[in-house]
């Protein structure tokens, strides 16, 4: 083996440690780190109200498709 084969050729590109450093920092900060605690009320209960007049809404709708056809 040469000198230039076992460090990976002179064709490869090397990355620097400042290259390195920014794309590790540029994929943190475009995460989303969730936080540790959820302290806004939950909205489920407002979910399933919502749920029953749709629940309504598509049974009639399925009704009247039955009855039309």
């Amino acid at each position: 083996m040469t000198t230039s084969s076992r460090a990976g050729g002179s064709l490869e590109a090397k990355m620097t440690q400042a290259e390195i450093r920014a794309l590790e920092h540029a994929g943190r900060s475009s995460m989303a780190w969730p936080n540790e605690g959820y302290d806004e009320p939950s909205h489920a209960n407002d979910v399933f109200r919502a749920l029953i007049p749709a629940a309504f809404i598509l049974a009639a709708a399925a009704a009247l498709m039955v009855a039309l056809f």
